[in-house]
């Protein structure tokens, strides 16, 4: 009887973790950007353009594109908090990509979530729950002069 009231209890608690995920949008890419984790831990050696955001020079050369997807514990953190520091992570993902491969910039950067892409230069979207929160981005690395 007592493993029977175990596993009831654990199922309930895992449809209740599983009805607090949810996905967000409309999250501010500019909020992320200016959170301490960005001020932290993004060097600004390789530039980012979101959505249809035109970049500050000529493109002379595009290398690749690239996606990452990146999760991050969210338990005591609010989604929103939760889900700039997984853009932080993806970003900074992006950039060791563009390093590596001789970027100087990456452009066309969208967020992805269930399978819809969204190419904005104010908003991206996020997948967040209690305990993780996940960030989908894509972008072309490239050479800006």
């Amino acid at each position: 009887m007592k493993k029977l009231a175990v596993v009831l209890i654990s199922t309930l608690c895992a449809f209740a973790l599983h009805a607090q995920a949810g996905e967000l949008k409309n999250i501010s890419i500019q909020d992320a950007l200016t959170s301490d984790d960005a001020k932290l831990g993004l060097p600004d050696d390789i530039k980012f353009y979101f959505g249809d955001a035109k970049p500050e020079g000529t493109v002379t050369k595009t290398i690749s594109q690239y996606s990452f997807n990146r999760e991050i514990n969210a338990s005591l953190k609010s989604q929103i908090k939760a889900c700039n520091s997984a853009l932080v992570v993806a970003l900074k993902d992006l950039r060791e990509a563009a390093k590596k491969e001789g970027a100087t910039a990456v452009i066309n950067i969208k967020s992805n979530t269930k399978g819809k892409a969204i190419s904005s230069q104010e908003i991206f979207a996020c997948d967040s729950g209690m305990l993780k929160s996940g960030v989908s981005i894509s972008g072309d690395l490239v050479v800006i002069e």
